[in-house]
């Protein structure tokens, strides 16, 4: 889950548009005065970054030709790493999943601890005095004046005159009334996810700042300017929870200069409509896709092509595919063949079952398709759209061999893939790759020739059909009780660890 493309990609594209939606208000609305055009904006741009990424319009393009590929479902994987090499029956998550999954697992446990914090303060046997629309709870000096939801923390002990308190109390219950503490639930939220990304932590003041310019505004209302800077300067030393609207945050400089700035109507207009401008053409620009499933679909024709698409992630994918387990277990082989259209970028944009020797089959490769990735397939000097037809083999013994007879095993795998060398270009540039080779094996189990499948860069088909000459496997193999030649599928690995 935690490595797989779709995800990659989201977390990508939502960051982008996180990046996005912070520069067009740095640029065009944190100095105005509109607090509440700036809550929602700050909102909108949470929300964007994560419905823009699954948002697709579609727009016209040229017909495509028909291609064809063929993968097969086989063996286990073999993993080299730069240190030495392992091999691997299974797959495990990636560094950069690792990193992802324990920052996610820290933030979860930060946000944890303060709403502990939250809890024990609510725990306690304070005061609690049923106000319309809020609980207001005397907290004895215990802690300042704050807010959260609809509980107003009241410190009933602090030396305020009359209009002092009612601008304080002004102040929080605008907090509650306006319902703050839901825009920065929604914030952290986005935090956990976004853990990795400076600009949600930027996000998140920038509201909190919003936050406090318009409780500021309200308490004015109750009270002269000179007596409520006083009282911030008062509370400034007040206790500060995460999730609590405390009252003297943020900076009081900032609060000060936006509490008298007033935007001119009309230069602010202007602004705000260039910053939703802005966000609509970002919007269409980048979930603008060459067409829809619908359109791609009828307009994908059968036609010759200059560069047909190629699976650049095939040997990911089809390890990734289980075989049935009943059908395993009943040692049924099998096949499916799936026409998958394909977009000028090389993206997967639906697919279509059109055979399969049983429906658990079918079942087991549908879910994994949408992971592929091809080269952008091109007709002369346009792009075009495709479909691609792809059949998944679904063997327990690799062809040549029936069903029930046994499979050569290597004899000296760890040798052999012990001394394959890890590209050193490639090593130095932190690239990693996977090679599918088909290798035939001679009757008393030496190796004949060998085919490579695919590879994820050339040096790594290199590096590993130098070795291939020397593998040995047990002998003999047989096919249908007679001693033959038989095919296998080695898929190798080469990890950086």
């Amino acid at each position: 889950m935690f490595a797989s493309p779709a995800l990659l990609s989201f977390l990508a594209e939502a960051s982008l548009w996180l990046l996005l939606g912070y520069l067009v208000y740095w640029l065009l609305l944190r100095r105005s005065s509109w607090f509440s055009f700036n809550r929602f904006f700050l909102l909108g741009t949470l929300g964007l970054s994560l419905a823009m990424p699954w948002v697709e319009v579609s727009s016209p393009l040229p017909p495509g030709p028909v291609a064809e590929v063929q993968a097969v479902f086989s063996t286990p994987v073999v993993t080299l790493t730069a240190e030495g090499v392992a091999d691997s029956s299974g797959t495990s998550l990636p560094w950069y999943a690792w990193v992802y999954v324990s920052g996610l697992l820290l933030a979860i446990g930060r946000l944890g601890w303060e709403l502990r914090g939250l809890a024990r303060l609510l725990s306690r046997s304070l005061r609690r005095i049923p106000r319309p629309g809020y609980v207001e709870v005397l907290t004895g000096g215990h802690m300042a004046t704050a807010s959260f939801l609809h509980v107003l923390f009241w410190d009933e002990t602090a030396d305020l005159s009359p209009t002092e308190a009612a601008q304080m109390r002004a102040h929080e219950l605008c907090h509650i009334r306006q319902r703050h503490s839901l825009d920065l639930i929604l914030a952290r939220l986005m935090g956990l996810l976004f853990w990795f990304h400076p600009v949600i932590y930027l996000l998140q003041r920038e509201l909190r700042w919003v936050h406090e310019y318009l409780a500021d505004r309200a308490a004015l209302r109750h009270g002269s300017l000179p007596s409520y800077r006083h009282l911030l300067l008062a509370q400034v030393f007040g206790t500060k929870t995460g999730l609590l609207h405390a009252f003297s945050h943020p900076p009081i400089k900032q609060r000060w200069f936006m509490m008298t700035r007033k935007s001119p109507f009309f230069p602010m207009l202007l602004r705000a409509t260039l910053a939703l401008s802005l966000l609509a053409m970002l919007a269409i620009a980048m979930s603008c896709q060459p067409q829809g499933p619908a359109e791609l679909a009828a307009q994908a024709v059968d036609a010759p092509f200059d560069m047909p698409p190629k699976p650049l992630n095939l040997a990911e994918v089809y390890q990734a595919i289980g075989y049935p387990e009943a059908l395993a277990q009943a040692g049924q082989d099998g096949f499916v063949l799936v026409k998958i259209l394909v977009d000028a970028s090389g993206r997967y944009v639906r697919h279509e079952v059109a055979e399969a020797s049983a429906p658990a089959f079918a079942e087991a490769v549908a879910p994994h398709l949408a992971e592929l990735r091809f080269s952008p397939p091109r007709q002369g000097d346009k792009a075009v759209s495709t479909w691609v037809n792809l059949p998944f083999k679904f063997k327990l013994r690799p062809d040549g061999a029936e069903a029930g007879e046994a499979t050569p095993k290597p004899l000296n795998l760890p040798e052999v893939y012990q001394a394959i060398a890890y590209p050193e270009g490639l090593k130095q540039a932190g690239e990693e790759g996977k090679v599918l080779v088909r290798i035939l094996i001679d009757a008393d189990g030496t190796y004949l020739r060998h085919e490579v499948v695919q590879a994820s860069h050339h040096e790594f088909a290199e590096a590993v059909s130098e070795q291939l000459p020397n593998l040995r496997f047990e002998a003999p193999t047989e096919v249908a009780g007679k001693a033959a030649q038989v095919w296998i599928n080695l898929p190798f690995a080469f990890r950086l660890g």
